[in-house]
């Protein structure tokens, strides 16, 4: 995949998310602010995910669901598109950000620089994705290359969703 990700995310409003290639729609979507206030005061009370989910009329939807800390709990994301699933947790380096996408075969690590918004999803030592931001009005644009949609994608949605403010 080589595209753009622009999300959009103001105080006390809907995130969205349109996902472009070659400026071409490819996915939108995102969650309103009234479903995200339910689903973190559901997930914090009862245990729910927040779920922001990407359609596209030629695809499956991609999914990611945020759990929010709790005892037992071995990871901090779920990622999936159909039977494609990976877990998303912090992982020990100390450093931001230090994330692991665990996927059925493979453990890929995210790495990269904040500050200058530039991260790199690696197996081992190949790099399969990188991530460059940009601020703009109002969000976000990401500019993405990857070898994996999906991971692409989610690696992007879980960053903006944990560093939006950044």
């Amino acid at each position: 995949m080589k595209g753009s990700i622009y999300c959009y995310f103001q105080f006390f409003s809907d995130y969205k998310v349109v996902v472009k290639e070659e400026d071409n729609m490819k996915y939108q979507g995102g969650s309103n602010f009234m479903e995200k206030s339910l689903d973190y005061f559901w997930n914090r009370w009862a245990g729910f995910p927040h779920k922001v989910t990407l359609t596209s009329p030629k695809k499956e939807p991609i999914v990611l669901e945020k759990k929010l800390p709790s005892p037992g709990s071995k990871y901090d994301f779920l990622l999936y598109q159909g039977n494609k699933i990976f877990t998303v947790e912090e992982g020990r380096d100390y450093t931001i950000p230090d994330l692991l996408f665990k996927g059925k075969e493979t453990i890929y690590t995210m790495k990269g620089k904040i500050n200058e918004l530039n991260f790199f999803l690696m197996d081992k030592e190949t790099i399969v994705s990188h991530i460059q931001g940009e601020r703009m009005n109002g969000g976000k644009v990401y500019y993405v290359e990857g070898d994996d949609e999906l991971l692409s994608i989610g690696a992007t949605l879980v960053l903006d969703n944990l560093y939006h403010d950044y």
